[in-house]
């Protein structure tokens, strides 16, 4: 456009006529422009905001303190400074470590429940604390990894079901005298920086804007299901798995798009950490990484030798995953009858009854009381189950994004044309959400794999990081041509929009008391046992 910024993603170049057309227009008139530059997106935040508003209710049970929304509203404006800053004048010492701090203070933030005195009262904590202080043990005793826990029931298996490098990666913590539970505190903020980093990187790789790729982690830290993991279940290896999403889809759509050699390598080790991390996790991660790499090879219009290639490359960095991780997988299968893995889900098991409601996604009811909502019949005991808030300002943004326009061949990203559109990303976003929906996750039903996730509602985790990724590259193309200040506002106001729809759930729904060091704390029925563990 004449008179337009022309912005790239080492600085901003002013063009002629600018300072002209900026004179000659009085303060209405610029007002009225900044507003219809991008108005679907005005538009769509503000049914977001009214459907959050109208279906708000309950409180948390330990509510987040009052410094700890203050330090929300402070990183997210670190976040919409430091963004625009890289946008407008490029990289330099100065800015990115503007863009560092912010994304340190968002996970600071993000993780608060973990860092005041005590626990979350959450429903896997005590077998988390028992592992992590377990694993330990083993290590002191001199099994650097270990296979067989003598600590952990009657000898079973490293962890039963759960994957062993979310309790590894506590070791540097532990190493330096960390309690179990000051482990989960490391484990759960480290969680939150590295989806920072990872979102950041991946929407950058994808060609997104330092404004979408920021607007990206925001999303991908705040996500209600991502905090519910976190703050709500303590699903440690959930948790853990969530980083790794953002680079495991940017790869398989690189892959299919661009057959690149980076792509390969990036989704072959993605892969291997995620089967280390959170099996089930990987399974259900499958479903958008095939549709992402389809979609990126359809976009390609490559040849049928082209296809051939990726689809081989597909097949390699499988192998190459599998065979990685093979050293822990193969003892679980082979020793799978000795323990109680095999009877968690049969093959065929109908899990459809485990799906959500309807209206669940879209109802910001904060959870008021302790419990873990299982089967559908349960959802009548309001305050007493975790309610499955998917977020109504993430799934507007991410409807936005489906419906986002076309690349323009004069915009003022000129790289925006090399970036993929964020319709398939918030396609197979909402296809992930629509299959922990009753009744449309009776499809999946007797599926392999996917056929044992116990909790179709699991797939909340992908959809959210997919979402991140679409809504990222959706800003870009929503605001392409439109006046820098266009830009700035509407990044500031969808960064407030996500960060008070997700504010509620930043508390916990009961906090126990501070555990001791000396010890391991088991939780039954409510109350902080103390165990009496050898040193």
């Amino acid at each position: 456009m004449p008179g337009a910024d022309h912005c790239d993603f080492d600085g901003c170049v002013r063009r002629p006529g600018r300072g002209a057309e900026s004179a000659g227009s009085g303060p209405v008139e610029r007002a009225v422009s900044t507003v219809v530059a991008g108005w679907p997106w005005w538009l769509g935040l503000a049914l977001a905001v009214t459907a959050a508003a109208v279906t708000s209710s309950g409180s948390m049970g330990a509510a987040p303190s009052t410094i700890g929304l203050l330090g929300l509203a402070l990183a997210l404006l670190l976040v919409w400074c430091s963004a625009t800053l890289l946008d407008r004048w490029g990289r330099g010492p100065s800015r990115i470590l503007l863009a560092a701090l912010a994304l340190v203070s968002l996970a600071v933030v993000a993780g608060q429940a973990f860092l005041e005195p005590g626990l979350p009262r959450g429903h896997d904590i005590s077998y988390h604390l028992w592992a992590l202080w377990s694993t330990w043990r083993c290590v002191l005793d001199g099994d650097l990894l270990p296979r067989w826990n003598p600590y952990l029931g009657l000898g079973m298996p490293l962890l039963s079901f759960y994957s062993p490098l979310s309790y590894l990666a506590a070791w540097p913590a532990q190493l330096l005298g960390a309690s179990p539970a000051q482990a989960i505190a490391w484990l759960m903020f480290a969680g939150q920086l590295l989806t920072a980093i990872t979102t950041l990187a991946a929407l950058r790789w994808l060609g997104a804007s330092y404004s979408g790729a920021m607007l990206g982690v925001v999303v991908a830290m705040l996500a209600p299901y991502h905090l519910l993991n976190q703050n709500l279940r303590v699903a440690l290896a959930e948790t853990l798995a969530m980083p790794l999403l953002p680079l495991l889809f940017a790869a398989s759509w690189q892959l299919g798009r661009r057959g690149r050699r980076s792509a390969r390598w990036l989704l072959g080790l993605t892969g291997s950490a995620l089967l280390l991390t959170h099996v089930l996790t990987a399974f259900m991660a499958l479903l958008l990484c095939a549709g992402l790499f389809v979609l990126g090879v359809r976009a390609a219009r490559v040849d049928r030798i082209g296809r051939t290639q990726r689809l081989v490359a597909l097949s390699l960095c499988a192998v190459f995953s599998l065979g990685a991780t093979a050293f822990w997988w193969l003892p679980v299968i082979a020793e799978v009858d000795h323990t109680s893995v095999d009877r968690l889900s049969r093959p065929g098991r109908a899990i459809s009854p485990f799906a959500v409601t309807v209206r669940e996604p879209v109802t910001r009811r904060a959870w008021e009381r302790y419990g873990i909502r299982h089967k559908l019949s349960e959802v009548a005991e309001p305050g007493l189950v975790m309610p499955l808030y998917f977020g109504c300002g993430l799934l507007g943004l991410v409807v936005l994004a489906a419906l986002a326009p076309p690349a323009l061949r004069r915009s003022a990203l000129p790289q925006l044309q090399a970036s993929p559109s964020p319709r398939a990303f918030a396609v197979l976003a909402l296809l992930a959400l629509a299959l922990a929906v009753w009744p449309v996750a009776r499809l999946l039903d007797g599926l392999p794999l996917l056929g044992r996730i116990m909790f179709p509602w699991r797939l909340y985790g992908p959809a959210s990081l997919c979402s991140a990724l679409a809504i990222g590259l959706a800003f870009d193309r929503y605001f392409s041509s439109a006046p820098n200040r266009s830009r700035v506002l509407a990044l500031g106001v969808s960064l407030l929009v996500l960060g008070w729809d997700s504010a509620p759930f930043l508390g916990a729904p009961a906090r126990l008391p501070a555990l001791s060091e000396d010890g391991v704390h088991q939780l039954y029925r409510g109350q902080a046992i103390k165990l009496d563990l050898p040193r």
